[in-house]
């Protein structure tokens, strides 16, 4: 059954179906988009009051170990003081210092650690803590460096041991010349006298057990510890999101694709000092499997509503059509059966006035006047000039055959100049008249050609043409269509936009270039060199054979600075630099790497051609007067070539090197 023949009735109910079956679903659409962000704006609000219980219970239970651990601040301080007088007395041989008996003074209650200018704890009380190296955590390496270099005794707060992960409470306090960090930690199980633990775990299950949308909740220290578990994070992927929530103290969302927050870590510190050792991350996995299934039932009840008053609404119009409609209408055709083309004058008989009334009457007069009507040619002109694109008919020739009033405009011309002239005519981009013949044949429409249509005053218009085939009853080609649409100002828009784009794009280039030099010295700062010595190491062996790192710092570079003043030592820095960028390749790479540290990075160089470079550079710097003549500097450093060494490995070699270098009087390099 093809569509013409569907009945009356089933085409009103058809009717009915394409005009109010799209409104219910659209009102549905809505209607279901309403309870979604209503469900959806639920779930974030029970989400963010399950995130701040979180911190709240972090919070106040830390602020209550500080409350109850701040009667340990004075026993701590005064031993530290004793601890420091100690030390002056013995700061010759540190092994004289008997710490023993200070930790027994105050009744086995402290342990006690000295730490060194390079953040290694080198004796104490505490033997499983000698040796931990805190450059391993550099922004802890970074306060110890502070407090060392500063004057003043700085108590901590309640924070997890590195190693063991107990609840310690530590006291740090430099030592006059600057040399060495004091410390003092209260013993864990005299913390847990007066102190209970937090469980993060139980935290975690009972926050889990009474929110729907929690699915896992894990909370890290500062040293990237799972609290409640012992263990330090190994996922890299994680670690890199809590290293940069630490670093930019704000909380860090992944998205998935329906638009919901997958997973958040939460920056938390509870007090703020030069330790930032309360400071935590917060990672909580979210599950929105309760809100999918409720997002499922309202679809599924939406949908059962629409098909229940779809099927009402149809049963109803079939019944009204076919009292009111179809039924008429079959008694219309019995009485019009016998008419035929030398039948025309029939008079029906009009019994009502509604729409099958008004139908017959049309009908007698269509049969009155059916003979005698034509199909106006003038009809079919004004049609096609009245069509606001460029369209030109053409005979089967390719010639212009007929062309409408709007291209006229477009062109200039006249409708005498064009016609019967061929259509290449028009175009500046020669067409191929044979060869669009062909392509017409086969798939009777051809689009999207682009062409430059030239006018009557030689300007040009660019074109978008499309061709069609015109067959006769016969099915025999009559001509062709050619219908086109003037984008001059879309080509010049896009232009613009291409241009535009390309000057971001140069733009972008040159701020990443300006942001991976360090602002002070004009070489690559830490981070850029670090990602540097990274892919070195990895096109080792293959791009590169081998490659040589160089690590040196000024020699008593402070001095420099009280003496002259800090502008004083920005310029010694600068020349250095400047020496550094003088000696190397273009493709080696320098990187200030910290303070007066400077790192150097030399691809395909053996250890004996980097030390020659090494040696030129010390001596350089040796040989040269910084600011204004007035100072003079030397360099300690060391240099190791790759060895299948990770990068960590490379920073202790070539770290040990300078202080081997440091040690043996500086202004020397030593290799490995």
């Amino acid at each position: 059954m093809t569509l013409k023949n569907i009945s009356i009735k089933y085409s009103y109910m058809l009717f009915i179906i394409m005009m109010i079956v799209p409104i219910l679903f659209l009102l549905s659409f809505f209607f279901f988009k309403y309870m979604y962000n209503c469900i959806l704006n639920n779930s974030q609000l029970v989400i963010s009051q399950s995130k701040n219980t979180v911190i709240e219970t972090i919070e106040s239970t830390e602020k209550s170990y500080e409350l109850v651990s701040s009667h340990f601040n004075p026993i701590m301080t005064e031993c530290l003081e004793l601890f420091n007088e100690e030390y002056e007395k013995n700061k010759e041989d540190l092994s004289k210092i008997d710490m023993k008996a200070l930790k027994e003074r105050y009744q086995n209650l402290l342990d006690l650690y000295i730490i060194d200018h390079n953040g290694v704890i080198t004796h104490s009380t505490f033997p499983s803590a000698l040796g931990i190296d805190f450059k391993m955590f550099p922004d802890f390496y970074e306060n110890l460096t502070s407090i060392r270099e500063g004057n003043e005794t700085v108590i901590s707060k309640v924070t997890s041991e590195l190693r063991t992960n107990e609840l310690r409470k530590w006291g740090y306090m430099p030592t006059k010349d600057h040399k060495y960090v004091l410390e003092v930690g209260i013993a864990s199980d005299e913390l847990e006298k007066y102190i209970e633990k937090l469980n993060f775990i139980d935290i975690t299950n009972s926050l889990k057990k009474n929110n729907p949308f929690i699915k896992d909740l894990i909370v890290y220290d500062f040293h990237i510890f799972k609290l409640g578990y012992a263990e330090a994070e190994k996922d890299l992927e994680k670690i890199k999101i809590i290293n940069e929530v630490f670093k930019n103290k704000q909380n860090y969302k992944i998205i998935n694709s329906n638009g919901f927050i997958d997973k958040e870590y939460i920056y938390v510190n509870t007090f703020s000092n030069i330790l930032d050792d309360s400071q935590k991350v917060i990672e909580i996995t979210y599950t929105y499997d309760s809100v999918l299934e409720e997002l499922s039932n309202v679809r599924k009840n939406t949908i059962t509503f629409i098909l229940i008053y779809a099927l009402i609404s149809l049963l109803v119009v079939y019944i009204l059509t076919s009292k009111y409609i179809t039924n008429p209408l079959i008694n219309f055709t019995n009485e019009i059966k016998n008419i035929s083309s030398e039948n025309l004058q029939i008079n029906l008989e009009v019994e009502s006035n509604n729409e099958i009334g008004l139908l017959k009457k049309n009908f007698n007069s269509m049969s009155e006047k059916l003979q005698n009507t034509l199909i106006s040619k003038k009809y079919l002109e004004n049609v096609i000039d009245s069509i606001g694109d460029i369209l030109i008919i053409l005979d089967k020739d390719f010639n212009i055959f007929r062309i409408n009033r709007y291209t006229l405009n477009v062109l200039g011309k006249t409708e005498n100049e064009l016609l019967g002239m061929p259509l290449n005519i028009l175009f500046e981009d020669s067409i191929s008249e044979s060869e669009l013949i062909h392509r017409l044949k086969d798939s009777q429409t051809i689009e999207n050609i682009e062409n430059t249509l030239t006018k009557a005053d030689n300007t040009k218009t660019v074109v978008l043409s499309s061709f069609s085939v015109i067959y006769g009853d016969d099915n025999q080609i009559l001509g062709y269509i050619c219908n086109a649409k003037d984008i001059t100002s879309t080509k010049l828009a896009l232009r613009k936009l291409e241009e535009s784009n390309l000057k971001l794009i140069q733009k972008e280039a040159a701020l990443r270039k300006k942001y991976a030099k360090d602002c002070l010295t004009g070489i690559y700062n830490r981070e850029y060199i670090m990602k540097a010595l990274t892919e070195t190491i990895e096109n080792t062996p293959g791009v590169y054979s081998t490659f040589s790192v160089i690590m040196f710092d000024l020699d008593y570079f402070k001095n420099v600075n009280d003496q002259y003043g800090h502008q004083a030592g920005d310029d010694v820095l600068r020349g250095v630099a400047n020496i550094i960028r003088n000696n190397l390749r273009t493709t080696d790479y320098a990187g200030r790497y910290g303070g007066e540290e400077f790192i150097i990075i030399l691809p395909d160089t053996s250890m004996q051609e980097g030390l020659k470079i090494a040696e030129k550079i010390r001596l350089e710097i040796k040989n040269t007067k910084f600011y204004n003549d007035l100072i003079n500097i030397t360099i300690s450093g060391g240099i190791i070539e790759w060895d299948q060494d990770t990068d960590s490995d490379i920073f202790n070699k070539v770290d040990m090197l300078l202080y081997d270098a440091k040690k043996d009087g500086r202004d020397n390099i030593k290799s490995a």
